[in-house]
Protein backbone atom coordinates (compact mmCIF):
# COMPACT_ATOMS: atom_id res chain seq x y z
CA UNK A 1 0.00 0.00 0.00
CA UNK A 2 1.13 3.76 -0.89
CA UNK A 3 1.98 6.06 1.51
CA UNK A 4 0.44 8.98 0.20
CA UNK A 5 -2.29 10.04 -1.59
CA UNK A 6 -5.83 8.89 -2.49
CA UNK A 7 -6.48 5.17 -1.33
CA UNK A 8 -3.47 4.89 0.60
CA UNK A 9 -2.35 4.56 4.02
CA UNK A 10 -2.43 8.19 4.90
CA UNK A 11 -5.97 7.90 3.72
CA UNK A 12 -6.94 5.53 6.19
CA UNK A 13 -5.49 7.27 9.10
CA UNK A 14 -7.38 10.65 7.97
CA UNK A 15 -10.00 9.00 8.48
CA UNK A 16 -9.71 7.75 11.83
CA UNK A 17 -8.29 10.89 12.96
CA UNK A 18 -11.22 12.17 11.62
CA UNK A 19 -13.46 10.11 13.63
CA UNK A 20 -11.44 10.63 16.42
CA UNK A 21 -12.23 14.60 16.16
CA UNK A 22 -15.99 14.04 16.42
CA UNK A 23 -15.53 11.28 19.22
CA UNK A 24 -13.74 13.95 21.11
CA UNK A 25 -16.39 16.76 20.86
CA UNK A 26 -19.34 14.20 21.89
CA UNK A 27 -17.20 12.95 24.95
CA UNK A 28 -16.01 16.32 26.54
CA UNK A 29 -20.09 17.24 26.16
CA UNK A 30 -21.18 14.22 27.56
CA UNK A 31 -18.44 14.36 30.60
CA UNK A 32 -19.35 17.79 31.59
CA UNK A 33 -23.20 17.37 31.28
CA UNK A 34 -22.73 14.43 33.30
CA UNK A 35 -20.35 15.90 35.69
CA UNK A 36 -22.59 18.86 36.27
CA UNK A 37 -25.87 17.09 36.91
CA UNK A 38 -24.26 14.58 39.50
CA UNK A 39 -22.35 16.85 41.27
CA UNK A 40 -25.79 19.27 41.87
CA UNK A 41 -27.90 16.16 42.42
CA UNK A 42 -25.06 14.84 44.88
CA UNK A 43 -24.32 18.18 46.30
CA UNK A 44 -20.61 16.56 46.01
CA UNK A 45 -18.10 14.82 43.97
CA UNK A 46 -15.19 12.68 44.21
CA UNK A 47 -12.07 14.49 42.95
CA UNK A 48 -9.47 12.15 41.99
CA UNK A 49 -5.84 13.59 42.27
CA UNK A 50 -3.00 11.74 41.21
CA UNK A 51 0.36 12.20 43.29
CA UNK A 52 3.69 11.06 43.20
CA UNK A 53 5.59 10.91 46.65
CA UNK A 54 8.40 9.40 48.54
CA UNK A 55 8.80 7.41 51.52
CA UNK A 56 11.07 7.41 54.23
CA UNK A 57 10.71 3.45 54.66
CA UNK A 58 10.85 1.07 51.63
CA UNK A 59 10.05 -2.44 51.53
CA UNK A 60 12.64 -4.83 51.27
CA UNK A 61 11.61 -7.57 48.86
CA UNK A 62 14.04 -10.79 49.47
CA UNK A 63 14.60 -13.48 47.29
CA UNK A 64 13.53 -17.30 47.82
CA UNK A 65 15.88 -18.58 45.32
CA UNK A 66 20.15 -17.76 46.02
CA UNK A 67 20.76 -17.78 43.20
CA UNK A 68 17.95 -14.44 42.54
CA UNK A 69 18.89 -10.80 43.39
CA UNK A 70 16.67 -8.65 46.07
CA UNK A 71 14.97 -5.95 45.68
CA UNK A 72 13.32 -2.89 46.96
CA UNK A 73 10.16 -1.67 46.87
CA UNK A 74 9.22 1.91 46.51
CA UNK A 75 5.73 3.10 45.46
CA UNK A 76 5.68 6.79 44.34
CA UNK A 77 2.25 6.92 42.39
CA UNK A 78 -1.07 6.95 43.76
CA UNK A 79 -4.38 8.24 43.34
CA UNK A 80 -5.63 10.65 46.34
CA UNK A 81 -9.03 10.64 46.48
CA UNK A 82 -11.17 13.94 48.20
CA UNK A 83 -14.86 14.34 48.62
CA UNK A 84 -15.46 18.42 47.27
CA UNK A 85 -18.43 20.12 48.06
CA UNK A 86 -20.23 21.18 44.84
CA UNK A 87 -20.09 24.65 44.87
CA UNK A 88 -20.23 26.98 41.96
CA UNK A 89 -16.61 27.97 43.02
CA UNK A 90 -15.27 24.37 43.06
CA UNK A 91 -17.39 23.18 40.06
CA UNK A 92 -16.14 26.59 38.01
CA UNK A 93 -12.39 25.81 38.81
CA UNK A 94 -13.01 21.57 37.81
CA UNK A 95 -14.52 22.64 34.68
CA UNK A 96 -11.70 25.24 33.35
CA UNK A 97 -9.02 22.37 34.39
CA UNK A 98 -11.13 19.81 32.25
CA UNK A 99 -11.56 22.34 29.17
CA UNK A 100 -8.17 23.63 29.01
CA UNK A 101 -6.54 19.73 28.83
CA UNK A 102 -9.67 19.07 26.33
CA UNK A 103 -9.19 21.60 24.33
CA UNK A 104 -5.77 21.17 24.29
CA UNK A 105 -6.15 17.39 23.05
CA UNK A 106 -8.56 18.55 20.76
CA UNK A 107 -6.10 21.59 19.21
CA UNK A 108 -3.52 18.43 18.59
CA UNK A 109 -6.18 16.13 16.77
CA UNK A 110 -7.49 19.31 14.70
CA UNK A 111 -3.41 19.86 13.50
CA UNK A 112 -3.16 15.93 12.71
CA UNK A 113 -6.18 15.95 11.12
CA UNK A 114 -5.38 18.90 8.71
CA UNK A 115 -2.12 17.65 8.30
CA UNK A 116 -2.98 13.87 7.10
CA UNK A 117 -5.57 15.21 5.06
CA UNK A 118 -2.91 17.04 2.93
CA UNK A 119 -0.90 13.52 2.53
CA UNK A 120 -4.19 12.00 1.20
CA UNK A 121 -3.99 14.98 -1.05
CA UNK A 122 -0.11 13.87 -2.05
CA UNK A 123 1.06 17.42 -0.52
CA UNK A 124 3.31 16.46 2.00
CA UNK A 125 5.67 19.54 2.01
CA UNK A 126 3.18 22.72 2.41
CA UNK A 127 3.00 25.31 4.43
CA UNK A 128 0.18 24.30 6.32
CA UNK A 129 2.17 20.88 7.45
CA UNK A 130 5.15 22.94 8.78
CA UNK A 131 2.59 25.43 10.45
CA UNK A 132 0.52 22.36 12.17
CA UNK A 133 3.66 20.60 13.53
CA UNK A 134 5.05 23.37 14.99
CA UNK A 135 1.77 24.03 16.54
CA UNK A 136 1.77 20.68 17.69
CA UNK A 137 4.93 20.73 19.34
CA UNK A 138 4.26 24.03 20.99
CA UNK A 139 1.17 22.70 22.81
CA UNK A 140 3.09 19.24 23.86
CA UNK A 141 5.83 21.96 25.63
CA UNK A 142 3.39 24.45 26.82
CA UNK A 143 1.51 21.20 28.29
CA UNK A 144 4.54 19.71 29.86
CA UNK A 145 5.32 23.38 31.71
CA UNK A 146 1.57 23.97 32.88
CA UNK A 147 1.39 20.25 33.78
CA UNK A 148 4.72 21.04 35.86
CA UNK A 149 2.72 24.37 37.62
CA UNK A 150 -0.33 22.83 38.67
CA UNK A 151 1.73 19.85 40.45
CA UNK A 152 3.28 22.75 42.27
CA UNK A 153 0.18 24.60 43.43
CA UNK A 154 -1.87 21.09 43.76
CA UNK A 155 1.16 19.96 46.00
CA UNK A 156 1.15 22.79 47.90
CA UNK A 157 -2.27 22.97 48.85
CA UNK A 158 -2.58 19.04 49.86
CA UNK A 159 0.56 19.76 51.85
CA UNK A 160 -1.13 22.36 53.71
CA UNK A 161 -4.20 20.98 54.25
CA UNK A 162 -3.35 17.39 54.96
CA UNK A 163 -1.42 15.56 57.62
CA UNK A 164 0.90 12.94 55.39
CA UNK A 165 3.04 11.81 57.92
CA UNK A 166 5.98 10.05 56.59
CA UNK A 167 5.09 10.33 53.12
CA UNK A 168 7.08 13.11 51.44
CA UNK A 169 5.06 14.47 47.91
CA UNK A 170 7.29 15.00 44.91
CA UNK A 171 7.14 16.89 42.22
CA UNK A 172 7.50 14.97 38.70
CA UNK A 173 7.80 16.35 35.15
CA UNK A 174 6.37 15.26 32.63
CA UNK A 175 10.40 14.85 30.55
CA UNK A 176 8.65 12.74 27.89
CA UNK A 177 5.95 15.46 27.00
CA UNK A 178 8.79 18.05 26.22
CA UNK A 179 11.18 16.04 24.90
CA UNK A 180 8.33 15.08 22.15
CA UNK A 181 7.57 18.98 21.71
CA UNK A 182 11.22 19.62 21.18
CA UNK A 183 11.85 17.05 18.22
CA UNK A 184 8.79 18.14 16.49
CA UNK A 185 10.22 21.39 16.78
CA UNK A 186 13.09 20.09 14.59
CA UNK A 187 10.93 18.00 12.51
CA UNK A 188 8.60 21.20 11.71
CA UNK A 189 11.89 22.85 10.21
CA UNK A 190 13.04 19.89 8.30
CA UNK A 191 9.53 20.10 6.32
CA UNK A 192 9.83 23.82 6.10
CA UNK A 193 12.93 23.12 4.30
CA UNK A 194 11.05 20.61 2.23
CA UNK A 195 8.73 23.50 1.38
CA UNK A 196 11.44 25.94 0.62
CA UNK A 197 13.21 23.11 -1.50
CA UNK A 198 9.39 22.59 -3.68
CA UNK A 199 8.81 26.02 -4.46
CA UNK A 200 12.60 26.19 -6.08
CA UNK A 201 11.48 23.19 -7.48
CA UNK A 202 8.54 24.36 -9.17
CA UNK A 203 10.38 27.84 -10.20
CA UNK A 204 12.92 25.80 -11.33
CA UNK A 205 10.46 23.88 -13.71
Amino acid sequence: MKTLGNKSLSTIIAAIINVVWWVEWVVCGAIITIGIITAIVKQGFTLNIPVTFSTIKLLDVSPVNKDFPGGILNSTNGNLFIQIHATWQNIAMLLVAFVSISAMIMIITYQLKVIFSNFKQNLPFNELNFSRIRNIAMVLIVYSVLQWVTVIIVNQMLISNLNWGQVRLTYGFNVGCLFTGLILLIVAEIFKLGVLLEEEKSLTI
